[in-house]
């Protein structure tokens, strides 16, 4: 009778204990999903975080890059540009020349070499001048190339660059400049016939220019090319160029 008695009471201990399982591990899986709303709105947090701070410095970086590219100096369709084989002549310009220089071209004591015909040789006023229209002289195969491009040689075919020279002229422009009265001029006088006579002779100005004024009527300067240096706007060295 004692056994059946403790029987219920043993039933009931057993669904008490049941019970405090239950809650234990309801109240360990509710800590569990606590737990992982808590840290993945911490990770989720971050991950914005992380994202705004990268587009923000995206934007600060390129704002940065813009800024640098607008305060670069810019360089326009009229810079100096490469040419593959065939040089150019210095561009005609309207602006005002001193000299046949623009002066906010070339600043003082800077040099430059050309090539041209001379067209007139005087002086006035006390000082030398010389009037130049700058021209190209090619050799080789550029000379072939631009005779190609000029219609003196077929496109295709064979091109005969006579002598292995050729002159270009596509700028009418006539340069005024003074002449140092240091200059260096070296020439050759024809006038001689003298076949021992030498090239490069030292020549005044005076000389120059009497040669060049007497022998102008012939049309001889028309084909002799000069070679020019020039600063601080005047010439300082003409040399003449040798035609075959």
């Amino acid at each position: 009778m004692q056994q059946k008695k403790n029987k219920p009471k043993d039933i009931q201990v057993q669904k008490n204990s049941n019970k405090i399982i239950f809650w234990i591990l309801g109240g360990c899986l509710a800590l569990l999903l606590l737990g992982g709303v808590f840290f993945g709105g911490i990770a989720y947090w971050s991950y914005k975080k992380v994202k705004k701070d990268i587009k923000e410095n995206q934007r600060r970086f390129e704002q940065a890059q813009n800024q640098a590219q607008n305060s670069s100096p810019k360089t326009g369709a009229s810079a100096i540009t490469n040419q593959i084989s065939i040089p150019e002549e210095p561009a005609a310009m309207e602006e005002t020349y001193r000299g046949g220089v623009p002066d906010d071209i070339y600043p003082p004591a800077v040099s430059e070499k050309a090539i041209g015909f001379v067209k007139k040789a005087y002086a006035k006023g006390g000082k030398n001048y010389i009037e130049i229209d700058y021209i190209q002289w090619l050799t080789g195969d550029v000379a072939e190339k631009a005779m190609r491009e000029d219609g003196e040689c077929p496109k295709k075919g064979e091109c005969i660059v006579l002598n292995d020279y050729y002159i270009r002229n596509q700028n009418p422009l006539i340069r005024t400049f003074e002449v140092a009265s240091d200059a260096e001029i070296l020439a050759h006088d024809f006038s001689s016939y003298d076949a021992n006579a030498n090239w490069n002779e030292s020549w005044t100005f005076t000389r120059f220019s009497n040669y060049f004024n007497r022998s102008a009527d012939n049309r001889y300067w028309d084909s002799v090319p000069f070679h020019v240096e020039i600063g601080n706007n005047q010439m300082l060295k003409i040399t003449e160029q040798y035609i075959p």
